[in-house]
């Protein structure tokens, strides 16, 4: 199984294997929540039409003009990608990137965010999650199916209080236990993890 990604479809493609970190990303936000209850920021629809988002297009919100960015870290730390020293609360981002199978296949699609999020992966919304949390290496897992040629998948990430982020990997679709973290890696937070 052949697996390559890239943030746009005119970026380099890197060939991936299983358990690797996707990205690199583009990003674009941080939009204000409407209110600072739990899951506000993910059922607003800031891009009038999320699924089909394109990183090329800017999106005009509350009079604001927001454009995509790089974030060249698999591991996203949505604060850091924003360039800001204030802090970043009860805000929303989008993390988008790309990757290529060779083949038709299934896969597992493991996710951790720090707080809530959606995932849509080509399209379709797989994965919602509201509530608060700390993002841990693989929060969620669900099984997905990957289509030959292009895949598009789209975070869509909230932060109330504290730390903001995420992180995906695709995993073999027939795995009970994706690693054994004898070091203990990928037991504590995921914007612990150091990219290598």
């Amino acid at each position: 199984m052949l697996i390559e990604a890239s943030a746009t479809a005119g970026a380099p493609s890197t060939q991936l294997e299983w358990n690797v970190f996707l990205g690199p990303w583009q990003v674009l936000g941080p939009f204000p929540k409407p209110n600072e209850e739990e899951g506000s920021g993910l059922r607003a629809d800031y891009l009038v039409g999320e699924p089909q988002v394109k990183p090329d297009v800017a999106v005009n919100y509350g009079g604001t003009r927001y454009e995509w960015r790089p974030h060249g870290r698999h591991v996203l730390d949505l604060s850091g990608a924003f360039s800001t020293t204030n802090r970043l609360e009860n805000v929303v981002a989008y993390a988008r990137t790309t990757f290529t199978s060779d083949t038709p296949q299934d896969a597992v699609l493991a996710v951790g965010s720090d707080d809530g999020l959606r995932v849509w992966l080509n399209g379709e919304l797989v994965l919602e999650h509201t509530e608060i949390r700390a993002s841990y290496l693989d929060d969620d897992k669900i099984l997905v199916h990957l289509r030959r040629g292009e895949n598009v998948l789209l975070l869509k990430v909230e932060n109330g209080p504290g730390d903001w982020g995420a992180v995906a990997r695709l995993l073999p679709p027939r795995i009970e236990q994706p690693l054994d973290h004898a070091d203990g890696v990928g037991r504590g937070h995921a914007d612990r993890l150091v990219e290598h």
